[in-house]
């Protein structure tokens, strides 16, 4: 079994400097560093949680709407679909761009 994402009670990480600056320079009174990025975290794992519930929910309803009506969407027309909202996506990404950057997606 690959235990890599599993945490531990010891796991430790390093900030950047640049980093530690930052969120040294919006702590609040009283605020540890360890605190800020606590509740970020924290903060974040509540976000991907309410992403991957609200996807799951529009799984299962797409699910029941198909047993109900019997009517699906053909897998082309939905990649086809996909493809269209990254190209636009990945457009409106460079267009924000900085001139001369080597960024990709």
């Amino acid at each position: 079994m690959d235990d890599t994402n599993t945490p531990t009670s010891g796991d430790a990480f390093c900030l950047s400097l640049e980093l530690s600056e930052a969120i040294t320079s919006v702590l609040r009174e009283g605020e540890s560093t360890r605190d800020f990025v606590d509740a970020a975290i924290r903060s974040a794992v509540e976000a991907r949680e309410r992403s991957l519930n609200a996807f799951n929910a529009r799984g299962e309803a797409a699910w029941f709407e198909y047993l109900l009506t019997g009517m699906s969407t053909p897998a082309a027309e939905v990649f086809s679909k996909i493809q269209t909202r990254v190209k636009q996506r990945r457009q409106q990404l460079d267009s924000q761009e900085p001139q001369g950057s080597n960024s990709s997606i």
